[in-house]
């Protein structure tokens, strides 16, 4: 992309990783250049990366929740990664959050919902169960 923010694809996965807190213009450049690559790559699922950015503004959240609802009308699942405290409770503050796309403390946690066939489906919190289980697995735990 020329602004900067890479598409990546690995297997059947694309992997959105924004490295600085992007304008309107490149968020609309970056809907519609996953969108294409969605299709084109028909990929089974979308990890956008937000782990380096301190501030998210409700452009940017609203425009994320958009792409989801439109990847999973192709057949794509959204997983969020990376959001940190720092963005989490202004988010909760303005009233937005990822109705359309699931949420994962990071990379790899996003992944393994993804491969899972994402067991825990967008906004229900309800039934962690396989991601405490995949948490305790990854520490060594049982």
């Amino acid at each position: 992309m020329s602004d900067g923010i890479p598409i990546l694809k690995v297997d059947d996965i694309l992997i959105v990783s924004i490295q600085q807190s992007p304008t309107d213009r490149m968020v609309g450049e970056l809907q519609i250049n996953l969108m294409d690559r969605i299709v084109r790559t028909r990929a089974i699922g979308v990890i956008v990366d937000v782990t380096a950015i301190d501030l998210v503004d409700s452009y940017f959240a609203r425009s994320l929740n958009e792409t989801a609802l439109a990847a999973s009308l192709v057949g794509a699942e959204m997983v969020v990664v990376g959001i940190r405290p720092t963005v989490a409770i202004p988010l909760v503050k303005m009233g937005l959050s990822f109705q359309h796309a699931t949420t994962a403390l990071d990379l790899e946690e996003g992944l393994a919902l993804l491969r899972s066939g994402g067991q825990r489906r967008r906004g229900d919190r309800r039934d962690m169960s396989h991601l405490r289980r995949f948490r305790a697995a990854a520490r060594g735990r049982t």
